[in-house]
């Protein structure tokens, strides 16, 4: 695995530590560091990684760079729907709206967000609607969307809701950027909670072969994860490959 810097560890564990996250023992294998903490009986898993990026010298790959870092926080849900907010610009908007709609995912109308910088989608906008008009939901989306613009090159926070998770994902340029680790934490407690307050879905969101893969083979789903991300960034067709397994 690529080479963590030596204050890699102990700045992940200062900030973990100030947001009352219990970090897991790792192993070598994995880059990153992973914790937990439960809110209202809601457990949390909590990863942060660097960001690297292959170098190249004439063509050869040569070594890689740290050019950032990546959180990501999830929860376990048992609402069937598929739910995202996520920033206009990032890269290969078009195709992940070309694949939603091919997986019939749709666009939500009148969110509470600018729709020039954001967007929202859902196999079930009417419920997505519903979920949004909750102030809860809608003000924690608002805590959980923003960065500045040094973050925003390397990539745009983005919110999701799958039928068996809930998911934030966001980048740093400097492990600064996630100085808010405990607000983002308790933000998307707040998303949770609200999820459930409401009716369910009248259109349900069938788990996909990644996600009932995960629930029985945590190690073999996030093999193809990994595989899924690799053929993403190798080609078109790949992403295509990862998104519908999504």
């Amino acid at each position: 695995s690529p080479p963590r810097s030596a204050d890699f560890l102990p700045r992940v564990q200062a900030l973990f530590d100030g947001a009352g996250i219990a970090t897991e023992e790792s192993s070598r294998m994995l880059i990153g560091v992973q914790g937990t903490v439960s809110i209202d009986e809601q457990t949390f898993k909590v990863r942060n990684a660097p960001l690297r990026r292959s170098r190249y010298v004439a063509e050869q790959r040569f070594g890689s760079t740290t050019v950032g870092y990546r959180l990501c926080i999830e929860t376990t849900s048992n609402v069937p729907v598929r739910f995202s907010v996520m920033h206009q610009g990032i890269r290969g908007s078009t195709l992940v709206a070309w694949v939603n709609r091919l997986k019939g995912i749709y666009p939500v109308a009148n969110i509470p967000f600018d729709p020039q910088r954001y967007a929202a989608w859902s196999n079930d906008p009417t419920w997505a609607e519903e979920l949004l008009e909750r102030n809860a939901a809608s003000s924690a989306i608002h805590r959980l969307l923003p960065c500045e613009p040094a973050d925003a090159v390397i990539g745009h926070p983005c919110v999701f809701i799958f039928p068996t998770s809930i998911q934030y994902y966001r980048r740093a340029a400097t492990l600064n950027g996630f100085g808010q680790l405990a607000d983002y934490v308790s933000q998307l407690a707040r998303l949770t909670q609200a999820t459930r307050e409401i009716a369910p879905p009248t259109r349900a969101a069938v788990p996909s072969l990644l996600e009932r893969m995960a629930k029985k083979n945590p190690i073999l789903a996030g093999g193809l994860g990994v595989l899924g991300i690799l053929l993403f960034f190798s080609s078109i067709l790949g992403g295509i490959f990862w998104l519908v397994l999504m």
